[in-house]
């Protein structure tokens, strides 16, 4: 079996009320960590959000094995030990408590329990977590999932400005920033994908 995110990774935050770091060593980041993870943080509410999503394949190369998709959030103040809650989009049970550890430019996430459809891609169950490498620097506030099954992408935060783009449910995406009832979002495909969609239809609710 073939395991091609053995070293994707997780993105982090800056901290307090500091405008968020890029590339200066020793504070954690907002943004991506090798393109798996997806880490955010909104100083106003304090809130630490983010998604994992990696995929395994078999033998083949192309026929998915096994996929780990997840959201994750929690209230943080020390992001040397950040407690957060694990969940799949769209419901509202919690697959696991833990916490995110940041050192410098690296993430380890620890689950308090083994979330089975991810063990075989990353054992965030062991004693040491699974470690994360920084990739890129975004200044993410929120993430969060598409709730309806089809989502309308704008060029503006107006009804006017529909495109044919659309998003679906369960849909992980980052908010880079928010406009009466709307937000601003970045959704990572075959292509990155930029524009406006309504507030409501993000999973869970933006406070």
């Amino acid at each position: 079996m073939k395991i091609v995110s053995k070293y994707f990774v997780l993105l982090i935050m800056l901290y307090s009320d500091r405008p968020l770091a890029q590339g200066t060593s020793g504070l954690s980041r907002t943004g991506i960590y090798e393109k798996v993870v997806h880490v955010a943080y909104d100083s106003a509410s304090k809130e630490l959000s983010g998604f994992i999503s990696a995929e395994s394949y078999g033998p083949d190369g192309k026929t998915i094995y096994q996929s780990c998709d997840l959201l994750f959030s929690g209230i943080c103040a020390n992001f040397s030990n950040c407690k957060i809650a694990f969940y799949i989009p769209n419901n509202a049970d919690t697959e696991s408590t833990g916490v995110i550890r940041l050192d410098g430019s690296n993430a380890i996430l620890i689950s308090d329990e083994v979330i089975l459809f991810c063990q075989n891609i990353f054992d965030f169950h062991s004693s040491d977590g699974y470690p994360f490498l920084f990739s890129t620097f975004r200044p993410y506030k929120f993430c969060r999932a598409i709730k309806q099954n089809k989502v309308r992408i704008y060029k503006e935060p107006t009804d006017s400005s529909a495109t044919r783009m659309y998003l679906i449910k369960d849909d992980f995406v980052s908010i880079l920033k928010e406009k009466e009832g709307w937000v601003y979002i970045e959704y990572q495909g075959k292509k990155d994908i930029y524009g406006w969609i309504r507030k409501e239809n993000l999973s869970p609710s933006i406070p």
